[in-house]
């Protein structure tokens, strides 16, 4: 009797344990200012984009949406909501911070309809899309996922240097061209 409650006993202090491991300590910020310091649940890189897990100062387990929000940091982490446009908000990681430009990604799953979809025309589609976003330092966000040369050379009018070096193929990354932006002086 004393070894199955020893073996109870730690497995699940090994449960318990395992359980506030995927716990970081974070912020979240909402939408009307207000910061929470709070730890929040590691979740995979899609769920990170769609909820947040956290504990409270009490130890309990709570969710918020993540269009309650305007941004969380879990660990290293940031999340930022961007505004598209007024009605429509992204939750995008940021890849690359700088102070005249930065970039953010967000991954989606290919939905079972979608993948179903592309199979049957005979289409070999990635199973995970990554978007991304540029976002300047007066907040202006362009999705840059499929570049398009006339649209980001538009978005980059206060950068004639990096437009210069895009148009001579010197620059052929989204990443290149945000560090380029980082590096002059504008």
């Amino acid at each position: 009797m004393g070894i199955k409650l020893l073996i109870i006993l730690l497995f699940s202090s090994f449960f318990i344990y395992g359980q506030n491991e995927q716990f970081l300590e974070g912020e979240i910020i909402k939408r009307n200012g207000d910061t929470l310091e709070v730890k929040i649940k590691m979740l995979n890189r899609f769920k990170s984009f769609n909820r947040i897990i956290y504990l409270n100062d009490k130890g309990i387990e709570k969710r918020m949406p993540v269009d309650s929000i305007r941004a969380y940091r879990r660990g290293n982490e940031i999340y930022e909501n961007l505004i598209l446009n007024s009605e429509v908000f992204v939750l995008a990681k940021k890849v690359i911070q700088g102070p005249e430009m930065s970039l953010y990604i967000w991954d989606e799953r290919e939905t079972l309809e979608k993948r179903i979809f592309n199979e049957a025309i005979g289409k070999k589609m990635p199973k995970v899309f990554q978007h991304k976003y540029l976002k300047d330092k007066n907040n202006n966000v362009l999705n840059v996922t499929n570049p398009f040369k006339r649209k980001v050379k538009r978005f980059l009018t206060n950068y004639p240097e990096v437009v210069a070096k895009i148009e001579n193929k010197e620059l052929t990354k989204v990443e290149e061209i945000v560090v380029e932006c980082n590096n002059g002086s504008y």
